[in-house]
């Protein structure tokens, strides 16, 4: 669901831009003064995206044919619906001190994020959970999209918008 955000023609449905709007609500409420944010705004961000996409990145970064077809007979799913409401999910906690190393500085080392060693994780416990297969699956990871490529003056933090 996208919503309109006052009276501009900008749409969003990302949970940052939720936070961003709940905390303009917020101060609204707390001062009964309009919030004045000197991020920029949405159409600028994704403007000097596609500049900066275009002037530095290679061209052969992402070769979607190279992803592998799933195997859907593996998992008894060919010529079967898809469903989200099919999913059988699992879960486990992970006590306070270990979610601190996980959380902490031991990224320093690699240069990492925390998602790093979670999808490093995901992928080693599939390819021991299913070591008859060839390959494991492909895995697409996104980021909310605000993280500005150098340490300019972007400001995103009161940007609002779809992704």
């Amino acid at each position: 669901m996208c919503l309109k955000y006052l009276n501009t023609n900008v749409f969003f449905q990302d949970i940052v831009s939720w936070q961003v709007i709940l905390q303009d609500l917020e101060g609204i409420l707390e001062s009964e003064k309009p919030i004045t944010a000197t991020s920029l705004p949405f159409q600028t961000w994704s403007r000097l995206q596609l500049e900066h996409t275009q002037e530095s990145l290679p061209r052969d970064i992402f070769h979607p044919e190279d992803v592998p077809v799933a195997d859907l007979a593996y998992w008894d799913m060919a010529n079967k619906a898809n469903k989200y409401g099919d999913v059988i999910e699992d879960s486990f906690e992970i006590d306070p001190d270990t979610s601190l190393l996980l959380l902490g500085t031991c990224h320093a080392a690699l240069k990492t994020d925390p998602v790093d060693i979670f999808l490093a994780s995901v992928m080693a416990s599939f390819k021991k959970v299913f070591s008859d297969r060839s390959f494991a699956p492909a895995i697409f990871n996104e980021g909310h999209g605000r993280e500005p490529w150098s340490k300019s003056n972007i400001d995103l933090s009161h940007s609002v918008g779809c992704k």
